[in-house]
């Protein structure tokens, strides 16, 4: 299947996607409160813990069945791999939610600082939250076997009609039947539900019949701790350095700033919906190429989705890194909370955008199988977080937490594509840096720094809105024109034309 057709397949979901949570947040803002949205900001960090139990299985199982399909696997043996997995999954998912069930009255009282909300609706709040969780883990292990057989329109597809369902259905739920977060979160706990139901199904009905009715292969899943180990401590790592100010904020602030603090990270996560299309595309393919031995495909197909991802997440990134009181305005319509998010949404963008580009070269070393690199340079970064975030967010509030996100992204950026080329993709480097991403970052900053010159202070929201909608799509055309990617783009618009 042409990596093209899948990455505009996934561009469309996660278009879908997007305007769905952008969407979602005003609404839940009004009907529920900046108490209530700062619930389903716990629900992010949960989630981010609960894919610690996923111990690098899914990426190994997208992989294993990756290998399948480039004939260096057997049938039975991938049956035998999924059984297993399946069983182990089942089993860790209905016992974190049993262990969050157990301790959630005592973080709702001890943890969460709650002005308007009763401790009784924070806890069962956090028992629903675990629920989901639960099904999220289970749902993502199939969704990684769909991946591994880039069945990646279908999953698009999926994705964008369970998140448009979702909405509606949880909106018309909070609004005619109990306007309470619990109503939200029980609205998503059935959706998780079904959602795995039917993932599940896709992928058993896709893989040829002598994987189904496998017995658990125990050795077979034994052989892949050596991959799924570096991956599980890389995502432990990982994890931990993502959630930990999700972590220790409701600690030192109270749940209205950590409110504000969500709404800025959760403006900023969209920008991640702008390249994780190309990394589900890219990812499988390059260790297609990887294990074939075409190192001159695999080379080529990488600067592709460096420049891709640059084109995609600089312009939109660096405007709201511009812009972001203007943008969070005219997005939730709420003056105030906008301008309390501001300045952790200029920083957090800009964090984004550095953090996004590292993706392909991720992706590059997922396909050799190396995830040792990046398992180093995060432990080495976790043991400089803990420190400054406990000290940074006591002196300094929200804002201090957004400061240190940025500083380790700068580092990791600068640091982990010159260790990367020393081992794969020798001679590549500086091509990454100056070519494959220099040319949209200069069109990117040449726009926002236009914009912010000629954006009014007093502009209502909708012409807001309009404005800044029209300025990032100019300056993604500039980003493309500008990046190696446009002599391809013209070729397909003549084509078309033709």
């Amino acid at each position: 299947m042409s990596i093209s057709r899948n990455i505009i397949a996934l561009y469309a979901s996660s278009l879908a996607t997007a305007v769905v949570g952008l969407a979602s947040a005003p609404i839940y803002l009004h009907w529920l409160g900046i108490e209530a949205y700062a619930i389903t900001g716990v629900m992010v960090m949960m989630l981010m813990w609960f894919a610690l139990l996923d111990l690098g299985l899914t990426p190994a199982l997208s992989r294993s069945v990756t290998q399948f399909v480039a004939g260096t696997r057997d049938a039975n043996w991938l049956g035998g791999v999924l059984a297993g997995l399946e069983r182990l999954f089942g089993v860790l998912a209905l016992v974190a939610i049993a262990a969050v069930a157990a301790v959630a009255p005592w973080v709702a009282e001890t943890w969460i600082e709650a002005a308007a909300l009763p401790t009784a609706t924070v806890a069962q709040s956090l028992m629903l939250i675990g629920a989901i969780c639960g099904m999220r883990l289970w749902y993502g292990l199939y969704v990684g076997g769909l991946t591994g057989l880039q069945r990646l329109k279908w999953i698009a597809l999926f994705s964008a009609v369970a998140a448009i369902a979702r909405l509606v259905l949880s909106v018309a739920a909070i609004a005619w039947l109990w306007t309470d977060v619990r109503m939200l979160l029980a609205v998503n706990l059935v959706f998780s539900i079904g959602e795995l139901a039917m993932v599940r199904w896709r992928l058993r009905a896709d893989l040829p019949a002598a994987c189904r009715g496998c017995a658990p292969n125990w050795r077979a899943v034994g052989d892949l701790r050596n991959y799924a180990g570096g991956l599980a401590l890389t995502t432990l790592v990982t994890i931990f350095l993502n959630g930990l100010d999700k972590a220790i904020l409701p600690i030192f602030v109270p749940l209205h700033a950590f409110g504000c603090y969500m709404l800025a990270y959760s403006a900023s996560q969209a920008l991640y919906r702008l390249i994780t299309p190309v990394f589900t595309a890219v990812q499988p393919r390059l260790t297609e190429m990887c294990e074939r031995g075409d190192l001159a495909g695999f080379a080529a197909l990488y600067h592709r989705g460096a420049q891709a991802t640059a084109v995609m997440v600089m312009p939109l990134g660096l405007l709201l890194a511009a812009c972001p009181e203007s943008a969070l305005h005219a997005w939730t319509g709420n003056a105030v909370v906008a301008a309390e998010s501001a300045d952790v949404l200029r920083i957090l963008a800009f964090a984004t955008v550095l953090h996004s580009c590292m993706y392909i070269p991720y992706a590059a070393q997922l396909a050799y199988g190396w995830t040792g690199l990046a398992l180093r340079l995060n432990v080495f970064m976790a043991v400089l977080l803990v420190p400054a975030l406990f000290l940074g967010v006591q002196r300094h509030g929200i804002l201090a937490a957004a400061w240190i996100w940025l500083t380790l992204n700068i580092f990791y950026m600068l640091v982990m594509n010159v260790l990367m080329t020393r081992r794969i993709l020798q001679g590549h480097m500086l091509r990454w840096y100056l070519v494959d991403l220099g040319p949209p970052a200069v069109a990117s900053v040449l726009c926002a720094v236009v914009v912010t010159l000629v954006i009014p202070v007093d502009l209502g929201r909708i012409a807001t809105a309009a404005l800044l909608a029209c300025a990032a799509l100019i300056s993604t055309a500039l980003a493309a024109l500008a990046s190696p990617l446009r002599s391809e783009l013209m070729a397909r618009l003549k084509g078309r034309a033709i």
